[in-house]
């Protein structure tokens, strides 16, 4: 099945891999082509310092932005012309270099756990409160946390040693006896966490 926000249709590329084999123009422009994919495949990822080396508040996120927009182009017609599994494997490491997410699994509960650098998120959604089955209790344990809420944000920062939890559609959150959010009404509401 062909996506449908691709470039190329597998048929583009077989027209253009029987060119190659005809055409030594064309051959000759892939092979320059090639030589530049070779230096993308053992090219440093850029960092995150190089990410945060600005004088704006939100950083130069354009490196990062950039390379993966660059590496994604080079590296994906040499994968679809050749197959050459090296292409897929860099560019799956380098979206892991920046970002790693982990499935998490709780009892009606599902999530992911996200690692941007020195910041670390658990983002929970609670299947008994999704609306899916009225007027069932929704009470739920949440990364740890005892909640009646949809979704729970969890967020930490590693460096400055800060965490909070942001909790949609909730009424309560608590942790052992330690009690965050508590009400009458649902609401949503950001919390500090020890």
């Amino acid at each position: 099945m062909q996506h449908n926000n691709v470039f190329f249709s597998s048929a583009d590329v077989d027209r253009y891999r029987e060119k190659l084999k005809t055409d030594p123009a064309a051959r000759a422009r892939y092979e320059k082509y090639t030589q530049t994919v070779e230096k993308d495949l053992t090219e440093p990822y850029a960092s995150w310092e190089e990410a945060n080396d600005s004088d704006t508040q939100g950083g130069n996120f354009g490196v990062l932005h950039s390379q993966a927009d660059r590496l994604s182009v080079s590296l994906g017609l040499k994968y679809l012309v050749e197959g050459d599994l090296r292409c897929a494997e860099r560019f799956k490491g380098l979206l892991a270099h920046f970002i790693a997410f982990t499935r998490l699994y709780g009892e009606n509960a599902g999530g992911l756990l996200i690692t941007d650098g020195e910041v670390e998120r658990e983002l929970w959604f609670n299947h008994q409160a999704d609306g899916h089955v009225m007027h069932d209790n929704s009470n739920n344990i949440l990364g740890g946390y005892e909640t009646d809420a949809y979704m729970l944000l969890i967020t930490r920062n590693k460096v400055k040693n800060d965490a909070r939890a942001l909790a949609v559609s909730c009424s309560y959150l608590r942790r052992d006896d330690a009690v965050f959010l508590a009400g009458f009404r649902k609401t949503t509401a950001e919390v500090c966490l020890p």
